[in-house]
């Protein structure tokens, strides 16, 4: 049956209608049990939309996610980014780290390529390829050269929730009781109330923290992946929301990091069988601000660049000829799908005369030569 056809049937229409639901509304359809309820609205959560907007009636079936798992390759995330640069270096490509950008060199009304904050230039014969959010890419060239209509669009686009991330190193790995033992996960949520979903967005408008019950996302893949720690050892990472914006300023985030952290890792242990702050090696946490610090383009704390929910997405062809945009700022947006590279690509090579198809069969498509990524 074609999507089409399936989304008319009585089945398909439900979960339409359930989906422009909050999530808080569909998880009252779908469950009878609060806890379930409250685990499928802080599980949703980090798929995007808190529970508690209008069209994220998805979440109430977010279960279904956290049960069939997502991959994640051996020795963490960071190990697929270290396989593209050593792809990228086998086809005589250069990889430059430390070296931020500038400004655009614009030339002829055409990007020829990037100077960086050292005063270092770099020029590309066919074209410039950015990651670089938005928001600060149009402070890199004039503004007239943009065009009122991208301008505006950035103009509107709004943050995400902001992320807070705590990481651990533990004595021993995270494990969580039952009625007859314990169970080790890859990962987990928490949240005690369905309703604690609402307190996410009155927290951000004021600028206020309520920490009693808010939703986690606890991640600690070792427990699978033993080449990610020590014989023994554990890993932790908890992550949820929290304002950037604080009513005393994102810089109070300094202030009060530590204390925020404790109380966080404290109310998780109570639901582990075998962890205490006993347990902690170290510790690295990054607040909403330090998130921003450590990458400018997860601009305001948003680690995927900016709320998606109402289209602002930047083009890959920009107005300015010769410049390209890719990463999340591009459709479909933030988190690790390769979608956005794809669709650039194939734009680019469009510009060149080659289709994606032509470049996919080809060991080594020379149309890519000559462009410089930033």
């Amino acid at each position: 049956m074609a999507p089409a056809d399936a989304a008319m049937t009585r089945s398909g229409l439900y979960f339409q209608r359930l989906g422009a639901l909050t999530g808080y509304a569909a998880a009252k359809q779908v469950w009878e049990s609060r806890y379930m309820r409250a685990a499928s609205l802080s599980g949703g959560r980090f798929f995007g939309t808190p529970g508690s907007d209008v069209g994220s009636g998805a979440q109430a079936f977010s279960m279904m996610d956290h049960m069939a798992g997502r991959p994640i390759p051996k020795g963490g995330s960071g190990m697929l980014t270290v396989a593209l640069g050593r792809l990228i270096e086998a086809n005589n490509g250069v990889i430059l780290t430390g070296k931020p950008v500038a400004r655009l060199i614009i030339e002829g009304g055409r990007c020829r390529g990037a100077e960086c904050v050292d005063g270092s230039q770099f020029r590309a014969e066919k074209g410039v390829v950015s990651t670089i959010h938005i928001k600060h890419l149009i402070d890199m060239a004039p503004r007239e050269l943009w065009g009122d209509t991208l301008l505006d669009s950035v103009e509107l686009m709004q943050p995400e929730l902001a992320m807070f991330q705590f990481h651990y190193a533990l004595s021993e790995a995270p494990r969580y009781p039952l009625a007859d033992g314990t169970v080790s996960s890859c990962e987990a949520s928490i949240m005690q109330y369905p309703e604690s979903i609402f307190v996410l967005n009155s927290d951000d408008a004021r600028g206020e923290l309520h920490l009693e019950d808010c939703a986690l996302q606890v991640v600690h893949p070792a427990v699978f992946d033993a080449s990610r720690v020590p014989p023994g050892r554990g890993l932790l990472k908890i992550e949820g929301v929290a304002p950037y914006q604080l009513k005393e300023g994102p810089e109070y985030w300094d202030a009060i990091k530590e204390h925020v952290a404790d109380k966080i890792v404290t109310h998780y242990f109570k639901h582990t069988s075998n962890l205490s702050k006993g347990k902690i090696l170290a510790q690295f946490l990054l607040s909403p601000l330090d998130i921003e610090r450590m990458n400018p383009a997860m601009w305001r704390g948003s680690v995927h660049h900016f709320d998606h929910r109402w289209g602002s997405f930047v083009p890959y062809r920009m107005p300015i000829p010769g410049l390209y945009q890719t990463g999340a700022c591009t459709a479909p947006g933030g988190s690790i799908s390769g979608m956005p590279g794809r669709n650039a690509a194939a734009v680019i090579l469009q510009d060149a005369g080659m289709t994606l198809q032509q470049a996919i069969g080809a060991e080594r498509p020379k149309s890519t030569a000559g462009l410089s990524t930033f």
